[in-house]
């Protein structure tokens, strides 16, 4: 916990006058970081670190902004009704206030008899995270300014080394170096990493600028808005000792929003547009494959090598609602290449 009152006319001796703050404020600022896995039991293996954040700051100007040749202070004493000069103070002060709640990486740990043991589909595979943000100013110009901020999402990873399966390796029949290419036939049953991660961020702004036209001008309040969902994949299969396949992919998307403050409407809209998947913006894939020919199991070719190598990449860029007319990228790569080299040492 931590506050502090700033006075006008406070500064250092070092600094120019035009360099003096001229207003009185009053900031205090509160903090929470605690890990609330430490109120369940340790076997559970529960890991829930939480960060809240309080900030607020009001600063009360030396001179009324609306008037600057007059002290803010002399000007109040001229109303007579306190109403008045509650309405005058507050449309001159300036209210800041701003409020963090943070998840970090909630996960569960491996415990117990089973932690060496992993499965698919265990729990200790996922983890989660969350963040909001929330401000709120007003000032002599600004008569509000909201902005929100979520961010949350979930990360799936599996690693494993799987066993190697050899379903010829104690047939006697193939024990002969003749027979070697058949004998060191293996696979595996499991890939050995799969991992997805998704993450979802929303920004909502809303600002309403002070009239101080006594109304002869019209003013409206303007958003700003931000809504992307980001989703990432990867798969590592090992199908042998000497076939390996790697896929991973991103993609990038839009929420669409309609324009305008959130009604019942618009949160329609949004969910039907988080159904959808939102409107890709860009998607990126790669497929990476290599094998080596097992010509050195061969008798008398055990110093030739023969690897193998394929990999293709797709590429989507899409384009912003401005620009939609001018259609989106597509971009296609495929690459094959294969190699001979033999160890005259071993030959």
């Amino acid at each position: 916990l931590y506050g502090s009152y700033t006075t006008a006319n406070f500064g250092n001796l070092e600094d120019p006058l035009v360099k003096e703050e001229l207003m009185n404020t009053f900031t205090i600022q509160s903090t929470l970081d605690m890990e609330l896995g430490k109120f369940v039991p340790e076997e559970w293996g529960l890991h829930l670190p939480l960060y809240l954040d309080y900030n607020k700051e009001i600063g009360s100007p030396e001179f009324n902004p609306l008037n600057p040749d007059v002290l803010l202070y002399d000007d109040l004493q001229t109303f007579s009704a306190g109403a008045e000069r509650d309405s005058v103070r507050d449309m001159t002060q300036r209210h800041k206030t701003t409020t963090n709640l943070t998840f970090t990486n909630i996960h569960k740990d491996r415990t117990g008899k089973g932690a060496l043991k992993q499965h698919i589909y265990d729990i200790e595979n996922f983890s989660l995270s969350y963040a909001y943000s929330h401000e709120r100013m007003s000032d002599d110009e600004t008569e509000h300014y909201t902005k929100d901020q979520h961010r949350g999402g979930f990360t799936y990873n599996y690693a494993v080394q799987p066993k190697e399966v050899k379903p010829f390796d104690k047939v006697k029949l193939f024990d002969s170096k003749y027979w070697k290419i058949i004998k060191d036939i293996n696979f595996y049953y499991l890939p050995k990493n799969i991992s997805f991660s998704t993450e979802i961020y929303r920004d909502y702004e809303e600002t309403m600028l002070r009239n101080k036209s006594a109304a002869l001008v019209i003013l409206k309040p303007t958003y700003f808005k931000q809504f992307t969902w980001q989703r990432n994949y990867g798969l590592q299969y090992d199908l042998s000792k000497t076939f390996h396949i790697q896929y991973s992919a991103n993609a990038n998307a839009r929420i669409d929003e309609p324009i305008g403050p959130i009604d019942r409407a618009a949160t329609d809209s949004i969910w039907a547009s988080l159904a959808d998947g939102g409107t890709m913006q860009q998607f990126q894939q790669s497929i990476n494959a290599s094998y080596e020919l097992p010509i050195n199991k061969l008798p008398y070719l055990d110093f030739l090598r023969m690897p193998l190598s394929y990999r293709t990449a797709y590429n989507y860029q899409g384009t912003t609602q401005a620009l939609a007319s001018m259609g989106s990228v597509l971009q296609n790569t495929t690459t094959m290449q294969a190699s001979a080299s033999g160890n005259m040492s071993t030959l």
